[in-house]
């Protein structure tokens, strides 16, 4: 018997591997057509009156073989020095591949139909490979309009010859003029030969401190010396993350080790979390960061956020 079958009424799912899924809501197809279909190899998914859509959607999974599920309870997490942390209704990979690439499918149940996934945060998504919908009850809604152009992350880019100029660099962007190489002439003390004359790798002042960062260096004498003349010294291995971290003591400079940004409610609860250096100097937030940051992150982000890159 050959008969039609309106796929707007009854949509046929491709599964893959040459099997297909004819969708039957409600349990409308007759007997008679559920059998023919079967006999031709289809899968045939129907849902009854008023079954709820956590039923319908465990059911179908399973039917459609997707590689791997994660229920509200489970919450996902990729990446290394950039994590992104996703908790949802459903989360489903479909096959292998899409699970390797850490590219889900992310299913939102909203509580209204209002309420969406903030735009921003679903661009950003699909931009780096994950889809994001948002239902309510049995409907899909559809995606609040994202701005058309993510605009461009401002960076400033320290690019920096060596350690010592790195350090000076991040001393400039934090609001001070370094010297380096400074010859300190401090005179010589009477009770002690202690030297009188001393080079400073790096100089800065900071309210009403003096600060020196050297690394490894100076003499013990020397060192003591300028302790003795008020100034405040540091002392730092030759290497990029130890001169900054010297360069951030001086200023006093309380440091978190990673940037969280989190999703707003009404969708998936969500947050990146990037590693770096977090300060606030000035009332101004300043990350710190040896990453190259992924493309959107302008439009989830706090813009007032200075970045600096080394």
């Amino acid at each position: 018997e050959v008969f039609e079958l309106d796929t707007a009424v009854f949509p046929v799912v491709e599964l893959g591997g040459g099997h297909q899924l004819v969708l039957d809501p409600g349990s409308k197809l007759n007997r008679a057509a559920v059998d023919s279909l079967r006999a031709q190899n289809y899968q045939v998914f129907r849902t009854g009156r008023g079954e709820t859509l956590d039923r319908v959607l465990d059911r179908i999974w399973k039917m459609c073989g997707y590689y791997r599920i994660y229920k509200k309870d489970r919450t996902y997490e990729g990446g290394t020095d950039i994590r992104l942390k996703i908790s949802s209704d459903w989360i489903v990979w479909t096959t292998q591949e899409a699970w390797n690439a850490g590219q889900p499918l992310v299913i939102n149940r909203s509580k209204n139909a209002e309420t969406h996934t903030d735009p921003d945060w679903v661009r950003f998504l699909e931009d780096h490979g994950i889809k994001l919908v948002d239902i309510h009850r049995n409907t899909l809604l559809p995606s609040a309009p994202a701005m058309e152009s993510a605009p461009e992350l401002k960076v400033t880019d320290l690019n920096s010859r060596n350690t010592t100029f790195l350090a000076a660099e991040l001393v400039k962007n934090l609001g001070v003029e370094p010297k380096i190489g400074v010859q300190l002439d401090l005179g010589r003390d009477q009770a002690e030969a202690a030297v009188s004359s001393i080079t400073a790798p790096i100089l800065w002042e900071h309210g009403k401190d003096k600060i020196v960062l050297d690394f490894g260096e100076m003499p013990y004498d020397a060192a003591q010396t300028l302790r003795q003349n008020g100034y405040r010294l540091i002392t730092a291995r030759a290497e990029n993350e130890a001169a900054l971290d010297g360069v951030l003591e001086g200023f006093g400079l309380k440091v978190q080790k990673e940037l969280v940004l989190s999703a707003p409610a009404g969708g998936p609860k969500m947050s990146l979390t990037i590693k770096g250096r977090l300060i606030t100097l000035y009332g101004t937030n300043i990350f710190i960061s040896n990453l190259t940051l992924p493309a959107g992150l302008a439009t989830i982000m706090d813009p007032d956020i200075t970045i600096l890159k080394y």
